[in-house]
Formats: C-alpha cells, structure tokens, sequence
C-alpha cells in the first residue's frame, strides 16, 4: 500500500507483538498440507477473514440515542461498540494474513499477480488495524471521563491522527472538484424552488448558519468554490447506450423476471394488484441463481433477513439477502432493476471471477495504487446499469449526494450535530414542491433519515469527544461511503469512453470479475486472468 498505510501497518505490529497465545507458523493453520497454488491459498470457504469489513464490527449504539439527541437532551451522540470488546480476537486473523503473504511469495511466480495478492491482504489488515484503532481510542477516551491525564490525552490525540490517516489510505477523502460538482447539484435544486415563509427559514438558516442554542452556532451549508462544476448528465447518449446493451446482455434475466412476474399476477383475483413481498423476491431470486448457478458450482444462497429493509449481496458468504422488513416490489420493471444490480452485477461478477485461477477475482481485487479498491467502480456502475434501464430519468438528489457532501463537512470540522442540522434541512427542502408546507410527519421523517445518514460517516468514532473530554480536535469520519458518489462519476466517465469508442465487448468485459477497469494494473490483471481460463472452468 501507499507510504501511509505501510507505515500504519508497521506500527500497529509494534504495538501488538506476538504472543505465545497468537499462532504465527504455517503449521498452525494448515497443518502437514500447506497449500501449494494461490487458488489454495485464497479460498474464501477456508479464509473467511479474505473478505473482512470494517463496518460489522463497528455497529454501535446510536439508534437508541435518537430521541434524546433530537430533543437536544446532548449536544452530539455517544457511541458505545459492543463487539470492541471482542477485538483482540482480530490478532489471529492478522496474523494469518501476515504468513499468507509469505507463503504466497513462495508458491506465486507471477509477479504481477503477487503483487496484487499482497496488495489486497496488507489492504485487509489495514482494515484490521483501523478497528483496532477505533477500539483504542474508545478506551482512551474512556480513562479520560474517568481522570484528566496528559499522557493518556497525548496517546489519544496521537491514535487520532494515526486513524484519520489510515482511514484515508483505505477509504479515501473528499475530492474537491467532485464536491463542488456536488454541492453545485444541491444548491441549483435549493435555488430553484419556491418557499413558505417556515421553509425559507430553514432555507436562509441553510445559507447563513444559525445558532443552536446560546454555545453552539451551526456554520453555513458548503459552497462550491468552482460554480462551474458539473456532475455527469443522466440524459447523456452514453447512459442511453448503456441501457440498450445492457438489455440485450441481460436479456435472459428480463424474460426470468417477466415471466416470474406474469405467472404470479395470474394468481390474483380479478381487480387485485400483485405485490411482490420480500418471500417472493427471495423465491425469484432463487430461480434466477438457479439460471446462473444449475449445478451449484459455487454454493450461492439466498436468505430472508430479519431486521432488514435491503436487497444485497454478501460476498464473504455468497449470498443473496432479502430484507425480511422491506416493502413489496409494485412492478415487474422494479423487480428487475432491483435484481440486476444485486445478481446481475456483484453475483455474476463473483461466479465469472470464480472460474478464474485468481480467487481475488471473485473475493475483489486491490492494488498498492491511489485508489485501491475495485469496490467503489463496481457499486458506482451496479447502480448506474440498475438506472440505465429504467423509463424514468434518474436526478441528483439528496440521497445521491448526502454522505459525500456530509463527510466533507465533517471533514471541515462540523460535527455530528453541524452535520445533522444542516442535512435534514437539504433533505427535506429538496423533497418540497414549490410553497409547500410539509407535514410534521414529513419533517421528523427527514430528521430520522439524516439522523441516520450521520450515524452511517461518524461509525467507529466519537461524536461525543469534546463534551466528554475537552479534547477539540476535527471529528473523525468513516468515510467508505465516499465511494457511492465516487463510484457513479468514475462509471458514468468510463461508460462515456465505451459509448464513443462503441465498445460492447468493454462492456461485456466489465462482468468477468472483480475489478476496476479504470485501474490499469487492475485491468491487466483481468485480461491476463480471462485469457488463462480454461475450456473446464468456464
């Protein structure tokens, strides 16, 4: 990784030596049969850890401070990590990763290809590190609630730094000039609309700041310094390309779920719409993995999730899930949609860079380059081809545009409560028609939803620094989210290139694995891979 990562890793093996309690040989983990091929050696079904996420292990506690906190009973959330308490256990991983990378260098003799596996486990215990980052400084913090202590304060403000530096080496930071073309998109929506006296106080508190209350003054919404800038068109010919390929490449899906959706509506009594309730997007689903997958060849399930309210796809289990809380799918077009993006993009993409002898290609690629991950091309694209489809032109709106906007104001210093105040505002205001007068229900609904968009950039953190401890230091962000935003710009521009060049077999390209075209390295990679799978494999 870059010069910030590697030093990060460095000095997080200082911190934790090994310790006769943390296995470090070979032996302990393969025993008398050491892998011999990389394709061993990264087996997702024996080394779960190959696609750890930092986010699960930073669920925390802030749904329940939402009542106190909207009725300003506290001036920012505190957070509480119960899996924190489990971080030691994220040694043993590490540590495997670390003789992985070893072992690798014995059994890999192309050194491209090393370098991508050495690239994308050093970027897993990156992430190992960043948790247990988090979790020191949770403990920090902690001891200094407990006792001023300058030693203990020096440490925290240290481990800060260190986190904010890491994070983004993994994660990245706001881009100027795809913020401006952001807050651009946002402001010419505000500016356009026409507002009740209520609104366009909200609208003047947008643009000017306000006080909160006789300590906390909220500083004005962001401005673009570049007024020019512009995210990419959604009515562009290069989207319209897109979504006619898209359908003739998908076309088996579209016949699937049409006739899925047709044989369904036959069942309801005259006059009846069908809706298509999360136990029925599960059984689609299943007819369609069965499409893609006959012969199970690799283990794809699909779950009905309780407690959930999404569709997505969890590649560390090959899985499809269904939100078991969402709402019923009301058409056919939705439906698929919904199913291209999920099946269509990230489980295609997993069995076609299965049948490589690259397991990365499968599990994602990353590279010791200034983006690394293939993540933020695959969720930008995933959701531009679910777009690319639909009758209905697709807008920037709040939804787009809020966790790239809201990280940079965090990162300019706002802190949870800045960053709450001013998206609920932008949110709800983007939603009103012209002198509406929004409901109350309306406006706690955007209070909740900005609510939880901050939650979302503040996980791992400590919203509640200051009050707790004295320390004023620049909040810390989790800043993955950066990638949806990141993700549909780098898309839309590189789907631009194949639309003037009209390059469908690119296209086509896009779904043989786990990658970032964009990446050269990343690229070449890919191509190298495909050409060396066999008649078997494929």
């Amino acid at each position: 990784m870059h010069n910030r990562m590697t030093k990060a890793l460095k000095t997080n093996n200082q911190d934790q030596a090994p310790s006769p309690s943390r296995p470090r040989s070979v032996d302990s983990y393969y025993g008398d049969n050491p892998p011999e091929t990389t394709k061993e050696l990264l087996d997702l079904s024996k080394f779960k850890i190959l696609s750890f996420q930092s986010y699960s292990w930073l669920v925390n506690s802030g749904l329940d401070e939402l009542a106190d906190f909207k009725a300003s009973l506290c001036l920012n959330p505190s957070l509480i990590y119960p899996k924190f308490k489990e971080v030691e256990s994220l040694g043993q991983d590490k540590a495997r990763l670390e003789e992985a990378v070893d072992i690798a260098a014995g059994i890999e003799p192309d050194a491209d290809k090393l370098k991508v596996i050495d690239a994308t486990l050093n970027f897993r215990r990156a992430e190992i590190g960043y948790v247990e980052l988090a979790a020191e400084i949770a403990k920090l913090k902690q001891s200094l609630e407990k006792a001023e202590d300058k030693q203990t304060e020096n440490i925290l403000r240290a481990k800060i730094k260190e986190m904010r530096e890491l994070g983004h080496e993994l994660y990245g930071e706001p881009d100027s000039e795809i913020c401006d073309m952001a807050l651009n998109e946002l402001w010419s929506a505000l500016d356009k609309r026409s507002y009740s006296p209520s609104m366009q106080k909200l609208y003047d508190e947008l643009s000017s700041g306000f006080w909160f209350d006789e300590g906390k003054y909220i500083n004005p919404m962001l401005r673009a310094e570049n007024q020019e800038a512009r995210l990419p068109d959604f009515e562009d010919e290069s989207v319209k390309w897109l979504g006619k390929h898209i359908a003739e490449i998908t076309a088996d899906m579209h016949a699937i779920v049409y006739e899925y959706w047709d044989h369904a509506s036959a069942t309801m009594e005259e006059g009846e719409k069908y809706l298509c309730y999360p136990v029925d997007i599960v059984e689609a689903i299943k007819i369609l993995v069965n499409h893609y997958d006959p012969e199970n060849k690799y283990g794809i399930k699909v779950d009905l999730v309780e407690g959930r309210n999404s569709i997505s796809w969890d590649t560390a289990s090959a899985t499809v899930m269904v939100g078991a809380d969402r709402d019923p799918i009301e058409s056919a077009e939705e439906l698929y949609q919904k199913v291209l993006h999920e099946i269509g993009v990230h489980m295609v993409r997993f069995i076609n860079g299965s049948k490589t002898d690259m397991p990365l290609m499968a599990t994602g690629v990353y590279t010791d380059t200034k983006r690394p991950d293939y993540l933020t091309f695959e969720e930008g694209s995933a959701t531009l081809i679910e777009e690319s489809i639909s009758e209905k032109v697709s807008e920037w709106d709040a939804v787009k545009l809020g966790h790239y906007i809201n990280i940079s104001m965090a990162e300019a210093g706002a802190d949870f409560r800045s960053v709450y105040e001013m998206s609920w505002r932008y949110r709800l205001l983007m939603e009103l028609s012209d002198n509406e007068e929004p409901t109350e229900e309306k406006i706690e609904k955007h209070k909740n939803l900005a609510y939880k968009a901050c939650l979302r950039i503040f996980r791992g953190t400590q919203p509640d620094l200051l009050e707790s401890t004295g320390i004023d230091v620049v909040p810390l962000t989790f800043n993955k989210d950066l990638a949806y935003l990141n993700g549909r710009v780098i898309a839309m521009q590189y789907v631009k290139k194949l639309y003037e060049d009209d390059d469908v077999e690119g296209l086509r390209f896009v779904f043989v694995g786990k990658f970032d075209p964009t990446i050269p390295e990343q690229y070449e990679l890919a191509k190298k891979c495909v050409a060396e799978i066999t008649p078997q494999a494929a």
